[in-house]
């Protein structure tokens, strides 16, 4: 099958749009993302959600982040751009919209797209509908779907996904990236 020719496509957020949707992105990650004691933010922990994986400051995860580690408010600063324009890379990769988009619906995309990986924006019903040209009060509702985790259950003898919702990715997305998104610039 061919490829499909992209290089005509716009990036969903540039210039303004995309400063503004990075900033907006680090005000929702910092408002969800553990600890909430703001003095444990670099402690690296190991993350229930993610099945363990370490993780320190507003979510960072890699192979530098080791399991009980200290972290400087600076590097995790660093790591929180670094991941904020890793996020925004992919929404821009996988939304190609008529028009670019507003920086609160980047915000909200971008912030998503941190929590949650390219699987909001990349092969979703949210990006066939951003890409068609849909209005944002059609696609971001979309975002509620993505508030679920799974954990493994054995079922005669073979593993079976079970999914979860998340009391916390349900609020972060009603609550904060759903209003963003629906807000105008």
């Amino acid at each position: 099958m061919a490829t499909p020719n992209t290089s005509n496509r716009r990036p969903a957020l540039t210039g303004a749009a995309a400063a503004l949707a990075l900033l907006l992105a680090g005000q929702i990650i910092r408002s969800f993302e553990p600890p909430s004691d703001p003095a444990r933010r670099g402690i690296a922990y190991a993350d229930k959600l993610a099945r363990g994986i370490p993780t320190a400051c507003d979510g960072h995860t890699g192979p530098d982040v080791k399991l009980g580690m200290v972290y400087s408010d600076a590097q995790c600063d660093a790591w929180s751009l670094q991941d904020r324009q890793a996020a925004l890379a992919t929404v821009n990769r996988c939304l190609h919209p008529p028009k670019p988009l507003s920086g609160h619906n980047g915000g909200a995309l971008v912030s998503a797209v941190y929590n949650d990986g390219s699987v909001i924006v990349c092969g979703s019903t949210l990006q066939r509908l951003v890409n068609s040209g849909a209005p944002a009060k059609i696609w971001c509702p979309e975002l509620l779907k993505f508030n679920k985790y799974h954990t493994i259950k054995m079922v005669d003898g073979k593993p079976v996904k079970v999914y979860h919702v998340s009391t916390g990715l349900y609020r972060r997305r009603r609550t904060a990236e759903l209003p963003t998104c629906l807000t105008e610039d």
